[in-house]
């Protein structure tokens, strides 16, 4: 079992591979994976230098209660992230 930014990483790569280097539509994560990803996101930065934007390597990440964690792929379909 890999962490929440791990597998988003993971994730969005494969989709660069597997469609031509074509942005996924979207991230979908819980309140609470976002969160967890943000916390990743910000180890080691210093205070006032953290990062909580809605966007990674390009791709919305949007924020939806009881979402499993999924990619929205450039053809619509969904990727289950390996959490």
């Amino acid at each position: 079992m890999s962490n929440i930014y791990d597998a988003v990483t993971k994730a969005v790569s494969a989709h660069w591979k597997a469609h031509d280097k074509k942005y996924p539509q979207k991230l979908v994560l819980s309140p609470e994976q976002r969160s967890a990803f943000i916390r990743m996101r910000n180890l080691g930065r210093d205070p006032g230098d953290e990062i909580h934007d809605t966007h990674f390597m390009g791709v919305t990440i949007e924020e939806v209660a009881g979402a499993p964690g999924y990619l929205v792929a450039v053809d619509g379909g969904q990727v289950a992230l390996e959490v």
